[in-house]
């Protein structure tokens, strides 16, 4: 009796012990699924999480945890065991999002773009060695003007490409190609020539701002230079404005339909990024001499490009090719992650005896969002 008391605590302490260490400890069977966990959390705390990815950005997030999952069976066979330490998950989930998180830290959302550029622009500028507050305002006009140009580029590249951001590197390469010439032929004159010239208009609009000088309204408006033209009428448009108007007003029409354009339907992307280029070469071959057109004209130009994208978003005229229905209102329409929609409950049956795409034949697609037709 006494021997087996003196053999019960050591018993129960390595009962313990390796009760922790495999508490601890992940199998070969469980490595994806605390990897995918892992990575959510990971995400999560560096402020992104996995479900505001952009569409466009999703794949590369999905290879990193194919990378992890595989990296981590490679450790598993090499050492021949069946399990991995959970430091060890972490420690490669870490590793290998590390650049994703970079990535995702220079989108620059549509809404923050005239922000960012304007930061990027002052940035460059600085780089430059030009001093905005003595600079003649004939080139103050042009520097606004290129500006603006930057700000459009942006936003054209993300209606191309049917994409609501755009990388800050897009912004400073964009901005450093505008500028160059500009800077370079500012620089060849000396600061004297024209310093003096413009230091009663710039200390006029620094006290206006009560000694603060305000670089939005300097780079995108608001800034009363006196050689400023006139602008002109409201429903005017020039070349060099129209990429943004067109936005605006396909943006009002799909509002004025009950769709938000800040959250087009991942398959109805591609049709909305087209139709917007549609309108675009469309309104730009109608302009007058003087490159201009109207508010007007492009809005009828849009409202008839915009029919299609509308009712696809709408799933008007549109069947599930699984069952050969017709969807109707209230109806959950699963979209896979290659882009193509059916009713949720055809597709998972679907997919439970084949793993692909029944339209595309893309191989492992799941469903990556759910909707209601409306």
């Amino acid at each position: 009796m006494i021997l087996q008391k003196k053999w019960l605590i050591p018993a129960i302490a390595f009962a313990t012990c390796t009760a922790q260490v495999h508490g601890i400890m992940v199998s070969s069977f469980n490595v994806r699924d605390r990897v995918t966990e892992i990575a959510r959390q990971f995400l999560q705390a560096q402020g992104f999480p996995v479900n505001t990815i952009p569409t466009r950005i999703a794949p590369e997030y999905y290879t990193k945890i194919d990378d992890t999952v595989q990296f981590l069976n490679n450790r598993m066979s090499a050492q021949g065991r069946s399990y991995v330490d959970l430091e060890e998950v972490q420690e490669a989930v870490r590793t290998n999002l590390r650049e994703l998180v970079g990535t995702l830290r220079t989108l620059v959302k549509s809404a923050d773009l005239a922000r960012r550029a304007d930061e990027v622009i002052k940035r460059v500028t600085r780089e430059a060695g030009i001093n905005p507050d003595t600079m003649a305002a004939a080139h103050v006009a042009e520097y606004h003007r290129r500006g603006e140009a930057v700000v459009s580029r942006m936003r054209a590249i993300m209606a191309q490409d049917g994409r609501d951001y755009v990388r800050e590197k897009e912004i400073e390469d964009e901005t450093s190609r505008e500028m160059k010439a500009f800077f370079a032929r500012i620089n060849g004159r000396p600061n004297t020539s024209w310093e003096s010239t413009t230091s009663s208009t710039n200390s006029t609009n620094r006290e206006r701002e009560g000694g603060v000088f305000d670089w939005l309204n300097f780079l995108f408006g608001g800034n009363d230079q006196p050689t400023t033209p006139p602008p002109p009428p409201a429903n005017v448009v020039n070349n060099l404005q129209l990429d943004n108007k067109v936005l605006e007003i396909a943006g009002n029409i799909l509002r004025n339909n009950g769709i938000d354009p800040n959250n087009v339907p991942a398959r109805a992307v591609s049709d909305y990024s087209d139709a917007i280029q549609a309108i675009i070469r469309t309104v730009k071959g109608q302009m007058n001499y003087q490159g201009t057109t109207t508010t007007e004209t492009i809005a009828s130009v849009a409202g008839q490009a915009l029919v299609t994208v509308i009712n696809k978003i709408k799933f008007i005229g549109e069947i599930c090719v699984v069952c050969q229905d017709n969807y109707q209102r209230s109806e959950t329409v699963g979209t896979l992650n290659c882009g193509h929609g059916y009713h949720t409950d055809c597709i998972a049956a679907w997919l439970y005896n084949n793993p692909s795409c029944p339209l595309c034949r893309q191989q492992f697609v799941y469903i990556a969002s759910r909707e209601l037709v409306p």
